[in-house]
């Protein structure tokens, strides 16, 4: 896996390796679905505006 999958959401520590990771996994899949559903709201948004001048 990529680094910046490891720093967003951890993994096993193996021996005196120092722990880089932030364990940022909750608050980026919630920040996901967040962005996801607002795009979802606007996609709709926009439909019925174009569907009204129609």
């Amino acid at each position: 896996k990529s680094k910046l999958w490891h720093a967003i959401f951890g993994d096993k520590q193996y021996g005196d390796e120092v722990v880089q990771s932030l364990f940022l996994g909750f608050p980026f899949i919630l920040g996901v679905i967040i962005t996801v559903l607002g795009l979802v709201i606007l996609g709709v948004e926009y439909y019925k505006t174009i569907e009204k001048k129609g």
